[in-house]
């Protein structure tokens, strides 16, 4: 039996989807003792794992894949038949119609074909309520054996991009099943690398906790850009006014900024949207929540275009937050979309190597600076937190800066000379 190898990681782990959660989840697993087969139907990045490079940046990860041979495959059948446990690790988008979960069943429809008893097989893409039971179960069962015969669980991936193999040992974990061998079998093998708590629940408990988790944060990040906006009009510091509220013991704001990007919680926001709406509720307050966020990169754009003269203009930062390489649902993409027939647009990001959606980034912060009308600060990496504000206000041209992340010191840059406009 799998529980019965697990302790000596005598088992194979088959990933199914080798984007960031599967790529950095093969790489604690990897250096945690386990034989893992990677599989993705992109042959870039299976090609490029294979000369034991990565494809996402993250700390460490290069060192592992470097250190630890991981077997890559474009071969969804073998790696479902020569694995003991696979995990499933698939994006789930969201389209205007709803979730798209066509690479969740098509995934499931292969592992069917190819499953055998005592075979672990574990969901961790995000999915809508009733998704395991009434959609994935079924699919498995296509297979002519009962629950029982093989294991099924629904853990919900927890990881915050920048800091994910941390947060993949230590942060606790959420397993739904819908039976109790499962539920052993599952927990004996996450408490092999997670040093967080594991507690078990059913499938729609643990569908239900991974979206109001996301909704959370993201209806206090709408709330956080409120107050942001009305200290602005009142002439006071917002971000000294959520730093000291959040000295209360029981507030924790999160930062305001010019949007919401990434692929987890503007997704998950609407995917629990979308279960209001199947049970003929009105959720008042996610809806107002979206339409706050999806708001700001207009905000930002018309604040610029009223404070920032016509020709060159400097934005830093392409990435949706700081210090990762990830431009998916970006703020930035948006905010410069808006203003980009207003000016000469220059992009720097330490992160983005290439040039996206049109856009041209360029890694030499001087030259992107020089001359430039102003400063527009739309991610927090933290190179832009400890920029040389003496140095770069003898290259520009006027000395603005619009801060939309709250992290220049606004004295000092005052005292050089800088116009500082914050979020």
């Amino acid at each position: 039996m799998v529980v019965e190898k697990l302790a000596s990681r005598d088992v194979t782990v088959g990933i199914l989807g080798l984007g960031y959660v599967g790529t950095t989840l093969a790489a604690v697993l990897l250096k945690n003792g386990f034989k893992v087969v990677g599989c993705d139907i992109n042959k870039s990045i299976v090609e490029t794992l294979k000369h034991g490079c990565c494809h996402i940046k993250e700390k460490n990860l290069d060192h592992i894949f470097n250190k630890y041979k991981i077997d890559v495959t474009t071969d969804v059948d073998l790696t479902v038949r020569n694995s003991d446990i696979v995990i499933v690790t698939v994006q789930t988008p969201w389209f205007s119609s709803g979730p798209d979960l066509s690479y969740v069943i098509n995934a499931c429809k292969t592992i069917s074909k190819n499953l055998s008893k005592r075979k672990l097989i574990i969901i961790e893409s995000t999915l809508p309520i009733g998704t395991m039971r009434n959609v994935v179960l079924k699919i498995l069962k296509s297979s002519g054996l009962n629950l029982g015969e093989f294991y099924l669980a629904y853990v919900p991936e927890r990881i915050l991009p920048g800091n994910a193999l941390y947060e993949i040992e230590h942060n606790s974990r959420i397993i739904g099943v819908a039976d109790e061998e499962s539920g052993i079998v599952t927990k004996k093998f996450y408490s092999t690398f997670v040093k967080g708590k594991l507690y078990l629940t059913s499938f729609e408990i643990a569908e239900m906790v991974k979206l109001v988790e996301n909704t959370y944060r993201y209806v206090n990040i709408a709330l956080s850009n409120e107050i942001a906006i009305l200290c602005k009009k009142l002439g006071l510091n917002s971000k000294e006014v959520i730093e000291l509220a959040n000295t209360h013991p029981r507030v924790n704001l999160l930062n305001p900024g010019p949007g919401v990007g990434g692929e987890c919680l503007p997704k998950d926001t609407r995917f629990l949207l979308k279960v209001f709406e199947e049970m003929g509720i009105e959720s008042k307050i996610i809806k107002a929540s979206i339409m706050i966020n999806e708001s700001m990169p207009e905000y930002i754009a018309e604040l610029i275009i009223n404070s920032v003269p016509k020709g060159k203009i400097s934005i830093l930062g392409l990435a949706y937050k700081g210090n990762v390489a990830d431009i998916r649902n970006s703020p930035s993409l948006k905010v410069i979309r808006k203003i980009k027939d207003h000016y000469n647009i220059y992009v720097h990001d330490p992160y983005i190597k290439i040039n996206c959606n049109g856009i041209k980034v360029s890694d030499n912060l001087e030259e992107v600076l020089k001359d430039s009308n102003a400063i527009v600060i739309l991610t927090d990496h933290d190179i832009y937190r400890y920029i040389d504000l003496n140095k770069i206000s003898k290259l520009m041209k006027n000395k603005i800066i619009i801060d939309t992340r709250n992290i220049i010191n606004k004295k000092l840059a005052e005292s050089y000379g800088f116009k500082v406009l914050s979020v």
